[in-house]
């Protein structure tokens, strides 16, 4: 699978995700089994990389959120449950964008096509069922070039989930 943003490949990304075309559209069920749910993966995702983040702080010496665009690598919607779980738990940590599309995350007005707001966009391969551990495939962009693809095993703990192990791959 190819990830294309506005006419431009994501070879880098999405040939090393080797991805099986679909959406991460699960809902979100709950864990009564202490597995990882859809939205707990997401935040466990996101929180995962706000914490590779400097922190940035602005005029005033308060610290930034960071912004995180989350986009489904098979393409399509992300179940709005989940993102509304996801974005309600997230509120203090990071502003959330979710895109349907990844080229949606990208300032092409602006040269080296960053991600807008000077944020990151990750865009998640498909959510597994719910397990104790799931392994997942995200890709995470600073601009339409810059891209790393992390394999993150996620695991379920007393607070949701938590991202255990990251590769690059």
């Amino acid at each position: 699978m190819t990830i294309v943003l506005r006419g431009r490949t994501w070879g880098a990304a999405a040939i090393a995700l080797g991805l099986v075309a679909g959406t991460a559209c699960s809902t979100d069920d709950g864990d009564a089994d202490g597995d990882v749910t859809p939205a707990e993966a997401y935040v466990a995702i996101i929180e995962w990389e706000v914490s590779q983040q400097e922190p940035t702080v602005d005029e005033s010496g308060e610290v930034e959120l960071a912004v995180v665009f989350v986009a489904a690598a098979g393409g399509g919607t992300i179940d709005i449950g989940v993102q509304a779980a996801v974005v309600e738990q997230m509120i203090d940590t990071a502003t959330i964008r979710f895109a349907d599309d990844p080229a949606d995350a990208i300032d092409d007005g602006i040269p080296d096509e960053p991600v807008r707001n000077d944020g990151v966009l990750l865009v998640v391969a498909d959510i597994p069922p719910p397990a104790p551990t799931i392994e997942v495939t995200t890709a995470r962009a600073t601009s339409a070039d810059n891209s790393i693809t992390w394999g993150l095993t996620i695991e379920a703990d007393d607070t949701g989930a938590a991202v255990v192990n990251a590769e690059e791959r």
